[in-house]
């Protein structure tokens, strides 16, 4: 790393990745800042496994949510008084 300017440059491509759910990438950019600031480690390591924990969680989320509108699509749409709406046939004479 070459001074402060290129930390708060990783720094934000680190917030922009986590914003944008790209996990992997807010990994390794983290990652990067724990190399480039010997005296920060501690603390960005326990971010890292906080990172770690999030991305967890929001993947079982994501992972639930599709289960349940797995279900959802089989399920017959919900009509108000519970009977199918009337059907009306029509007779042309003449």
């Amino acid at each position: 790393m070459s001074g402060p300017g290129s930390l708060t440059a990783l720094e934000a491509r680190f917030r922009r990745a986590v914003a944008a759910g790209r996990f992997e990438e807010a990994r390794g950019l983290l990652e990067m800042l724990v190399r480039g600031v010997p005296e920060c480690a501690p603390a960005l390591e326990n971010a890292l496994r906080l990172l770690e924990w999030a991305r967890r969680g929001v993947l079982a989320g994501r992972a639930q949510r599709a289960r349940q509108m797995a279900e959802l699509a089989g399920r017959p749409v919900y009509r108000p008084g519970g009977s199918p709406p009337a059907r009306h046939t029509w007779k042309v004479q003449g």
